[in-house]
C-alpha cells in the first residue's frame, strides 16, 4: 500500500515538474495535451480492467475446479455410503448363518470356557502347582476370550487336564524352597 502510494505521488510529481517544463503555448497544443492524456488514461483504464478481468477469470475457473472437485467428493461419499450399507447387510446375513451353522458348537465352546476357568482354579490350589507353578495362566485367556477358541487351544485344555490327572496320582520328590512359621525360607527336598 505504501509503496503504491509513493509510485502514485511520483507519477504525479514527475507529470507535474514535466508540465512546467512543457507548458502549451497555444490552445491547439493544450487541446493536443489533453487528448494524449486522456489516450494515456484510457490505456491505464484498460490496462486496470484487464487485469480484474483476468483476476475474475482465474476466481471463476478456480471456483469452477472446486465445485467439480466438490461434486466428485459427494458423488465418492455417497458411493462409499452405498457400500456400507450393502457390507453391513452383508454382514449382517453373514453373521446370522454363522450363528444358525455353529448352532451347538457355541454351546460347547461356551462349556470349554468354563471347563478353563474351573481347571484354572483346581490348577492354583493343586500341590503339583509346586513343582510346575503357572500352569494355571495359560488356561485364563482361554477362560476370559469372547471369540471361539481355536482348536490348539482345545487341545491344550484337553492335555492340561489329563497332565493334572496324572500328576496328582504320583508321589514324587523334588527340590523346592519352603517358608517357615517365622517366616525363614529354606531349601529342601
Amino acid at each position: 500500500m505504501r509503496a503504491t502510494t509513493l509510485l502514485v505521488a511520483l507519477c504525479v510529481a514527475a507529470a507535474a515538474a514535466g508540465a512546467e517544463e512543457a507548458a502549451p503555448q497555444t490552445i491547439e497544443q493544450l487541446v493536443k495535451q489533453a487528448r494524449e492524456e486522456r489516450i494515456l488514461e484510457n490505456q491505464a483504464l484498460e490496462a486496470r480492467e484487464r487485469e480484474f478481468q483476468e483476476a475474475k477469470d482465474r476466481q471463476q475457473a478456480l471456483l469452477e475446479e472446486l465445485q467439480a472437485e466438490l461434486t466428485a467428493e459427494r458423488a465418492h461419499g455417497e458411493d462409499l455410503k452405498q457400500r456400507y450399507e450393502d457390507n453391513d447387510t452383508t454382514l449382517s446375513a453373514q453373521e446370522t448363518a454363522l450363528r444358525e451353522k455353529t448352532g451347538s458348537l457355541g454351546e460347547l465352546f461356551g462349556m470349554a470356557r468354563q471347563v478353563a476357568k474351573d481347571t484354572q482354579s483346581l490348577l492354583a490350589t493343586s500341590l503339583v502347582s509346586v513343582q510346575r507353578p503357572k500352569r494355571e495362566q495359560r488356561l485364563g485367556q482361554l477362560a476370559e476370550r469372547k471369540d471361539n477358541p481355536s482348536i490348539e487351544e482345545l487341545e491344550q485344555l484337553w492335555l492340561t487336564l489329563l497332565g493334572e490327572m496324572e500328576e496328582s496320582g504320583k508321589v514324587v520328590r523334588f527340590n523346592t524352597t519352603v517358608t517357615w512359621r517365622a517366616g525363614r525360607r529354606r531349601p529342601r527336598r
